[in-house]
């Protein structure tokens, strides 16, 4: 079997890709949004810079990885980065090493000096050990909200899925109002509103919260994430809310809902993420209280609410209050130059779940 790595850049993709070798659907997975989407990176100032490895066999595409630029605090340094998305090998050929061969082309040529994916794969997660990229994970939770989907899922259908879920939802509603208890008084006095241009003052937020190292979510990426996705369709979409005391900006958090026709034991789902959140310095406000902040505003259709906490304490607080612990997030970055002795130090680090692709992917 004949294989081979071909490399595509941004000037390919803005000219338009040929699908005569794209026997599996790697290449026009979701291309339409992807197209669109990538092409509005702001960090995107060359064309000729990696866009695409592809993996093939016998002239046959079957494996891809996605790169895309963005910005790297360090200290007080910003400097390129690039985020890694939609690793993808065919079934048949996962076996065959051109995987790994994907793999190790994407970091020699990503043309930056830190290299940053999240919400890895549990078939690309190997790969990124074998490398040595240091991997952060950290405890992700749900909050079940509704149980429309998942009676749906069980075959319920028409009238009768209508009135089960009204009678079963009446205590799970009262429920999730236990689970976030103790911050009602607190909330009272902020201010909370829906925007549609994402305010430079986020910035001071983000890029001033005190830890060494982050992928930068300044106002143009965060404007980037809010205006674009990969999914493309109605029920897809990202939501950006201020948050205001006395008049005055104080916090933001970033929300990202998304339907599933299949999701856990669910049919017909919709789940509503935190992918991003900031408070300023000398506020009080906490990450519990943007939490129920969220829950407060998320949309009446929300199945499940979904968020990671790097914090161990409120992740202990909780597990206490029966929200559902679930797969870690994870983090994976690599220091391609070797320039920071202690990358690899989690405490240093500003994580989110809505690292690299995850705001922007299903």
């Amino acid at each position: 079997m004949d294989s081979n790595i071909e490399i595509l850049t941004y000037r390919d993709l803005r000219s338009g890709l040929h699908f005569d070798r794209d026997k599996y659907n790697v290449l026009s997975y979701q291309y339409d949004t992807r197209r669109k989407t990538l092409l509005a990176n702001p960090y995107l100032k060359d064309d000729n810079r990696p866009y695409m490895i592809t993996g093939l066999e016998d002239n046959v595409i079957v494996g891809r990885t996605t790169l895309f630029p963005v910005k790297f605090k360090a200290d007080d340094s910003i400097i390129d980065g690039v985020n890694g998305t939609s690793f993808h090998v065919e079934k048949n050929y996962r076996k065959s090493g051109i995987g790994a061969e994907i793999f190790m082309t994407q970091m020699k040529n990503c043309g930056a000096d830190v290299k940053i994916s999240a919400g890895i794969s549990a078939m690309a997660l190997p790969m990124n050990r074998i490398v040595k990229n240091v991997i952060f994970q950290f405890p992700k939770f749900w909050q079940i909200r509704n149980c429309r989907a998942i009676l749906s899922k069980l075959g319920i259908k028409g009238m009768f899925l209508s009135v089960i879920s009204r009678i079963i939802n009446y205590p799970l509603h009262a429920f999730c109002n236990w689970q976030l208890t103790g911050e009602k008084k607190a909330i009272k006095s902020y201010a909370v509103k829906q925007e549609s241009i994402v305010p430079e003052w986020i910035d001071e937020i983000v890029l001033n919260d005190g830890h060494k190292y982050m992928e930068v979510h300044d106002h143009q990426w965060m404007q980037w994430n809010l205006d674009n996705n990969f999914c493309g369709g109605e029920g897809n979409y990202q939501v950006l809310l201020t948050i205001h005391k006395n008049g005055s900006p104080v916090g933001f958090l970033m929300l990202k809902y998304r339907e599933y026709k299949e999701y856990w034991r669910m049919k017909d789902a919709v789940v509503c993420s935190i992918v991003e959140w900031g408070i300023k310095k000398d506020e009080t406000l906490t990450e519990k209280q943007l939490i129920q902040l969220a829950a407060k505003y998320v949309k009446n259709n929300v199945d499940i609410l979904e968020f990671a906490t790097e914090d161990t304490a409120l992740a202990e607080y909780m597990k206490k209050r029966l929200f559902m612990q679930v797969e870690d997030a994870n983090v994976s970055v690599k220091d391609i130059k070797k320039q920071f002795p202690d990358f690899g130090n989690v405490e240093l680090w500003r994580l989110r779940l809505g690292y690299s692709d995850v705001i922007l992917s299903t």
